[in-house]
């Protein structure tokens, strides 16, 4: 008898670890994970990067999970929900039609069932999507309880759609802190191996942004922030690959000698930790992120993170002078003060590992696993009648 089983499309290599987590600390009877996206299982492409992704460990390992197999429907679904006998489901979005089947073979055999969503107001682009949206959503509190929010900016959405702030739980996109919180030892060795990989001086401030180069991602404000950043104190690595690469590094090429910056295409995820070390300020551009990842991942690497208001996570991670900042969109006058501003904090020997762990703590595997608890039991408790949640749950 399985406790939870998570419906999602494929692993990432964000969550892959979250769900061995739980696994280790609950058993292996907490958790199945259902892959419903047959096609993205063994082999990821990433539509933006236009390339398939090798994360550089096993994203099945460690965990009990199931590839659904192609064209599943409600009726696949209510037989396999009759074998593994889950006590609580959770699904991730609706978007995919096997989670729809599986909303409904829940409710024919009563199994209590969750949905994770996404979204913001400010990705919200269709006038006549958001109208629909807002006829739906309040259905939405019906069909699922409880609905697990990734974090405020979605909380913000859901509620303006009609969704009850009552129903609402969390289950963010959390990442594996120790991947990016490295020993004193390790992160000078990688910080020294990348600075000198790319001829970086020893006393130059670098910024870092890792981030797709397309129209979601690609970091035009701190492109148009380097005049501003004069090439004798600043060195801009700007890590990423996408549409737009040929344009950022035209724009770079014709700032000529004024600038340092340095746009490496794609790195692979396992060289990820080493280039956080080598920087000493993290900056996320993007137009549009509903959450964030690498937000987190510079936190648990030490650094401090200057986002744009359209970046979710720093709603909830950067804490404007403490850790951090956010600037409006588009205002590259504003980046640039503000990178001038964190890099006088860092000269007067200001560190950020401390702050951003303590604010990690509510968003690491342990914090989400005890939040999907809270949903479930509070699921039990608003519905009497749907059981106790099991032991399994830890």
């Amino acid at each position: 008898m399985t406790a939870l089983l998570f419906v999602v499309g494929h692993p990432t290599q964000f969550e892959a670890p979250f769900f061995a987590h739980v696994s280790n600390v609950a058993g292996e009877d907490a958790l199945v994970v259902l892959f419903s996206e047959p096609d993205q299982v063994e082999s990821i492409s990433d539509h933006e990067l236009a390339r398939t992704i090798d994360w550089g460990f096993d994203l099945r390992g460690g965990y009990r999970s199931m590839v659904a197999p192609i064209g599943a429907g409600v009726a696949w679904a209510i037989g396999y929900l009759k074998a593994t006998r889950p006590k609580y489901v959770i699904v991730n979005g609706y978007q995919i039609g096997l989670h729809r089947s599986v909303t409904a073979a829940c409710h024919i055999l009563g199994i209590p069932i969750g949905l994770r969503i996404d979204g913001a107001l400010f990705a919200t682009r269709s006038r006549w999507k958001q109208a629909l949206k807002r006829v739906l959503y309040p259905f939405l509190n019906i069909v699922y309880r409880p609905i697990f929010s990734v974090g405020s900016v979605t909380d913000e959405y859901l509620l303006k759609l009609g969704v009850r702030r009552s129903g609402l739980a969390r289950f963010t996109y959390a990442i594996d802190t120790n991947r990016f919180r490295m020993p004193d030892s390790q992160r000078r060795t990688g910080r020294e191996s990348v600075r000198r990989r790319f001829g970086i001086p020893p006393d130059s401030t670098v910024v870092l942004s890792i981030a797709k180069f397309s129209a979601r991602e690609a970091p035009w404000d701190l492109v148009a922030a380097l005049p501003k950043l004069p090439s004798s104190e600043w060195t801009i690595l700007l890590v990423g690959d996408g549409p737009d690469r040929t344009r950022i590094e035209g724009a770079v090429n014709a700032a000529g000698n004024a600038i340092r910056a340095i746009v490496p295409g794609y790195v692979p995820y396992p060289e990820l930790p080493d280039l956080y070390a080598a920087a000493d300020i993290f900056v996320h551009a993007a137009t549009e992120e509903i959450w964030g990842v690498s937000v987190s991942e510079a936190l648990a690497a030490g650094l401090p993170v200057i986002a744009s208001d359209r970046v979710g996570a720093a709603r909830d991670l950067v804490i404007p002078g403490v850790n951090g900042a956010t600037y409006p969109l588009g205002n590259s006058d504003r980046l640039a003060d503000l990178l001038n501003e964190v890099r006088s904090m860092l000269t007067r020997g200001m560190t950020f590992s401390e702050v951003n762990d303590r604010i990690l703590q509510n968003w690491n595997y342990a914090a989400t696993w005890d939040h999907i608890k809270e949903g479930m039991t509070r699921h039990r408790a608003d519905h009497p009648g749907s059981g106790k949640m099991p032991n399994a749950l830890g």
